[in-house]
Formats: C-alpha cells, structure tokens, sequence
C-alpha cells in the first residue's frame, strides 16, 4: 500500500482571469488560507484522517476529502498568481525582493538547525509529479549549490515508513451506548 501524495499537472479546474487584478487577489486570500478557507478544511479532514481509528473505509474517506482539498488549494493560489500576474503590485515584490538579494545575498527561509537535518534527503528531488520535466533542473543532478552534497533525482520514491496503524479507539469517545438505543414514542 502506498501512502504518498502524488501531484498531477493539470488543474481539476482551470480558472484563467481576463486581466490582473489585484484587489480581487487580496479578497481571494481569505478564501485561501482564512479561518474556513481552503487550506483550514484540507488540514482538517487530513488531521482527522491521519487520526482516525475507526475503520479503514472511514478513514479513506477523510483522507481522500482532504486530498481533493489539496487540489482546492492549487486552484486558488494559482487563481490568485494569475490575478497577480503583471499587475503594478508583482512588479513591486520583485524589484524588492531584488533590493533585499543585493544587499543580504539570496532570499530563503534558514532557521532549521542543519546538525538535525535528515542529510540524506537534503539533496534528494523526488519526483511526485507525473512525467520527468523536473529531472530536467539544475536541482535534480551534479554538485549542489552550497558545495556540501551532490543532487540526486528519485524518479519513482517508495515510502520509507510502514503504513500508519491506530488502535480503535474505546467506545466512549463517541458516547454512543454499547448496545441499541431504545425507541421512545415521540408522536
């Protein structure tokens, strides 16, 4: 059984913007990331999936749902790039972005301890997307940037860990009694 995430290039649904719009961006980012935009329900059915100790079909359920969330997510943020895509505003980030790389060298998130890094993944590219355009990339083969390491493209990667098991979880969790529920006349 394989249990990983596997990116298939083309959108369940194209939504193409006839111009930039940045202000329309901005009110999209709520519907992206806000407190019931798409990345909260995706996280939250993959979280009850991953948790789930009922039986299997209900868990595949969740996390099947929260899948499909994924792919909600991919929509509005490349309907949001779109929005973006030559307005006034990207411009802007850029020749920013520009000023910052000029001054304080590359532009990248660094605050991992690299003593605790897995250094056998740090300079692998796995390949989860369909077809073979990203072995392609100066990231999937030779020295690696910093010096430290040589990149190695994984084509097909298999998982490394076992498939979750959870015990069921105990019946009062659910607060449902043991046995059936009597059937008082209501009527």
């Amino acid at each position: 059984m394989l249990n990983m995430f596997f990116h298939i290039k083309e959108l369940q649904y194209q939504a193409k913007p006839m111009r930039p719009d940045p202000a329309f961006a901005r009110k999209l980012q709520e519907i992206l990331g806000g407190k019931f935009g798409e990345m909260t329900v995706m996280m939250q059915y993959l979280f009850q999936g991953w948790n789930s100790r009922a039986e299997q079909k209900y868990r595949d359920l969740l996390l099947d749902t929260g899948t499909e969330e994924i792919s909600h997510v991919e929509i509005v943020a490349t309907l949001i790039a779109r929005l973006l895509d030559g307005s006034p505003m990207k411009e802007q980030e850029m020749a920013a972005i520009a000023e910052i790389e000029a001054k304080e060298g590359k532009v990248a998130p660094g605050t991992f301890p690299q003593e605790r890094e897995r250094r056998e993944f740090s300079y692998t590219f796995f390949n989860l997307s369909r077809g073979d355009e990203s072995s392609m990339g100066r990231w999937a083969s030779g020295p690696s940037m910093d010096g430290c390491g040589v990149f190695q493209y994984v084509r097909q990667p298999q998982p490394y860990g076992e498939p979750p098991f959870l015990n069921p979880a105990p019946p009062y969790v659910h607060d449902t009694p043991p046995g059936p529920l009597p059937n008082p006349s209501m009527c």
